[in-house]
């Protein structure tokens, strides 16, 4: 059986520190079939792991618990709410009356960033849990989570999901000229925009801070691309309307900062222009970026595809080497073949998530690791500066050295400036 989310639940301990009123402390709880004894109880066991772990690192709470069959991740969203996501490992029948258990296969880090994204879209759309009325709180979390959870899919998460990186589009300084002055007229209009375009599930620019850049890449290319699987959540949020080849979105009410704002969104074709602004809703808002990607954006087309082609043959590997390099600054995320996925070895993969989970955990500026997995493939892991940079060579070469060479060839053709301190 694949791993899957088994259960998914938020409580804050002070909305019901009393036996009697102890209900009042659940805020959600999925799978809401859960009858609410059973629902106080695992919370419980919940609390007892934090305030266990308390009494040894005042500071850092226990984050992670790991039994046979589920794997459990913990983190305090904001004071004293919580959020706990509970995953059921993998397992395979070894015989018609035994199951085995794959403990080691999910990784904590992954179901750390599920979980904390899943945390950043609610307090984008609704606010700071803090501010918010604990009965409408509810309301609100699971009018979220009914259209949110069907878009974890633990089994097919992977390092990418953890890096949960930006593909942004090279372009020369040139049309990077030419894209400002489009977002300059637009701010014209919206003086209190920030506009953001992709070109598909690429970016070629944005005015957000890369945070906020980060969430909306990542909440466009899962649920607004075309043919993206998945409802847009939450549905009650938000206003859709299609005329002329073209689809916009209006959001009234959204939150950056804990400041209220609105967003709005115009998809058509492989283009899409995104603005968020401060300060109340503004009627001119859509039409205005509806111009913009209409008719100011199909005049890149053209130059944008060149750029992107240009750079699929430049990151074009031979078909036994990939890689993945993230950097931490800016979130960009470059791919042997540009692919947002590249098909690494399960073994590479964890091996990969490892080392990323080293990296974050060391703290350390420059850091290089080297594996050979047991089917001689060759794993280089390397931090500089926050850039990570993860090459597999699953050609057999003969030694260590002539599988250094290859890697430090890769690296200077094409991460010569990012991979040197």
């Amino acid at each position: 059986q694949p791993a899957s989310l088994a259960q998914l639940y938020v409580f804050n301990p002070q909305f019901g520190p009393e036996e009697e009123n102890e209900d009042e402390k659940v805020l959600f709880y999925y799978p809401d079939n859960i009858r609410v004894g059973s629902q106080l109880r695992e919370i419980g066991l919940t609390q007892a792991f934090i305030n266990f772990s308390l009494q040894y690192k005042a500071d850092r709470s226990c984050e992670f618990i790991h039994s046979q069959k589920l794997r459990r991740v913990i983190i305090q969203a904001e004071p004293d709410y919580w959020f706990v996501l509970i995953a059921k490992n993998p397992s395979f029948k070894k015989s018609k009356d035994e199951e085995v258990w794959r403990e080691d296969e999910l990784d904590d880090n992954l179901l750390v960033s599920v979980l904390q994204q899943s945390y950043e879209f609610f307090k984008f759309f609704y606010g700071p849990m803090h501010l918010i009325d604990p009965v409408d709180l509810r309301r609100n979390l699971k009018e979220f989570y009914t259209t949110f959870i069907p878009s974890l899919d633990i089994d097919k998460s992977d390092i990418f999901t953890t890096l949960n990186g930006i593909q942004y589009v090279q372009i020369e300084a040139a049309l990077s000229l030419e894209v400002v002055s489009l977002a300059n007229h637009l701010f014209d209009e919206i003086p209190e925009g920030e506009l953001m375009i992709m070109f598909r599930d690429q970016l070629v620019y944005s005015a957000l801070n890369p945070s906020i850049t980060r969430l909306l890449n990542s909440y466009v290319t899962k649920f607004i691309l075309p043919g993206a699987p998945l409802s847009v959540p939450p549905r009650s949020l938000f206003s859709k309307q299609e005329s002329g080849g073209s689809t916009t979105y209006v959001w009234p009410c959204i939150y950056v900062n804990a400041k209220r704002g609105f967003m709005t969104l115009v998809q058509r074709g492989d283009w899409i222009g995104l603005v968020v602004a401060s300060g109340p809703f503004q009627n001119e808002a859509p039409n205005a970026l509806r111009n913009l990607v209409l008719k100011g954006l199909p005049v890149l087309h053209e130059p944008i595809l060149d750029q992107i082609n240009t750079t699929l043959r430049i990151n074009t590997v031979d078909e036994t080497i990939k890689f993945v390099m993230f950097d931490n600054n800016n979130f960009e995320l470059v791919t042997s073949n540009c692919v947002a996925r590249v098909p690494f070895n399960k073994e590479a993969i964890k091996i990969i998530s490892s080392n990323h989970s080293d990296f974050l955990r060391s703290g350390e500026k420059h850091q290089e690791m080297l594996v050979k997995t047991a089917n001689d493939l060759w794993v280089f892991s390397k931090i500089v500066l926050g850039r990570e940079l993860f090459v597999v060579i699953e050609s057999k070469e003969p030694d260590l050295m002539a599988a250094r060479a290859r890697f430090q060839s890769l690296c200077d053709r094409l991460f010569k400036k990012e991979m040197i301190l």
